[in-house]
């Protein structure tokens, strides 16, 4: 009987373990959170533009 690696050639190789520096874990978590941040950023911009146009909305019905 063959072994698991031998009956799947193609499959690629993992890369070996490596510790991570404390220092490399800092930045790592810090651009982590900034993607986080951005994204959230975007999403209230978005949300404030339509929180305007229901504001605008709302004055056109309130002027009737």
């Amino acid at each position: 009987m063959s072994s698991k690696e031998e009956s799947r050639p193609d499959k690629p190789k993992r890369k070996p373990w490596r510790k991570k520096s404390p220092e490399e874990l800092v930045l790592q978590q810090e651009e982590r959170l900034r993607r986080e941040i951005a994204k959230l950023e975007a999403e209230i911009s978005e949300k404030r533009e339509l929180l305007a146009k229901f504001e605008q909305a709302r004055a056109i019905f309130q002027a009737e």
